[in-house]
């Protein structure tokens, strides 16, 4: 399993995963799949039911979420003079919690049971995995191709 790889490196790749199901989870309960007020509605359920401060739930979201999903690692983040860092440890909780050192505000997590608690999430009730109607699951597409896919260059107009 992932958990077994040397120096925790599969972290990343179950924390991206506990991110997804975050926020495919709470978009579908809170039915804000195209939310127009960058995702308050959706973000403020996870804080909810996180227990977690809607304001320091929000800067876990930027830190974490947008870091790892845009580039691969959490990022260092900036909000209202505080600079953000992330920690992850096996000791840590499921929800975000932070720790001040050194002029940082480290927000400290376990990936591992930040994921298992989202999991549990559609283990509970299976049929939010697929409540959403525009991010759809996929599905084997067994349907035959006459022709093939049009490739659009660089030069090219679209049509």
């Amino acid at each position: 399993t992932l958990k077994t790889l040397p120096n925790g490196d599969a972290a990343f790749v179950a924390l991206s995963v506990g991110f997804l199901l975050c926020e495919r989870y709470y978009r579908i309960i809170t039915t804000s799949q195209e939310e127009e007020d960058n995702g308050d509605k959706f973000r403020n359920k996870a804080a909810e039911e996180m227990n977690v401060n809607k304001e320091f739930f929000s800067v876990f979201w930027s830190a974490y979420r947008n870091g790892l999903m845009h580039q691969g690692t959490p990022k260092v983040y900036e909000r209202a003079g505080i600079k953000y860092k992330w920690m992850i440890d096996a000791g840590f909780e499921e929800h975000p919690a932070f720790y001040d050192k050194d002029g940082f505000r480290f927000i400290c997590l376990n990936p591992w049971k930040f994921t298992d608690f989202m999991i549990s999430k559609f283990l509970e009730k299976p049929q939010h995995l697929n409540g959403s109607l525009i991010y759809e699951l996929g599905h084997i597409f067994d349907a035959q191709l006459i022709g093939k896919p049009t490739h659009v260059p660089l030069a090219a107009s679209y049509p």
